[in-house]
């Protein structure tokens, strides 16, 4: 069964572009565009991964990190950041700038599922 990555990402482009690119390389992606989308899919969809940006409508990345932390059943879901800003959040999280380098992605992401 393939892992499943739920991306957050706020900028359609961009979304698209991570869902196939993990599509691509044989895992199941979900698409979140804001924050709240994102929390509820955690809760649904118990993804094996997620991808966050930072910059997020209504409700920010770092929040959306703050809260999944504090829920025992979502605080151990590896979270790698894709943002354009940096994040306020845990130190040794993985972070990636915008415009991501695929590679380096599914690099960081394949040891995040370790």
């Amino acid at each position: 069964m393939a892992k499943k990555i739920l991306v957050v990402e706020d900028d359609a482009v961009v979304a698209s572009y991570l869902s196939d690119l993990f599509t691509d390389n044989g895992y199941t992606a979900l698409v979140a565009r804001d924050a709240e989308t994102g929390l509820d899919l955690l809760r649904s969809e118990r993804p094996d991964l997620m991808t966050l940006d930072i910059d997020l409508p209504r409700s920010s990345g770092t929040i959306l990190y703050a809260t999944m932390r504090r829920d025992s059943e979502l605080r151990d879901i590896p979270v790698v950041v894709v943002s354009g800003v940096s994040p306020r959040i845990k130190k040794g999280l993985p972070t990636l700038s915008k415009p991501v380098d695929a590679t380096e992605l599914l690099r960081v992401v394949a040891d995040a599922l370790k």
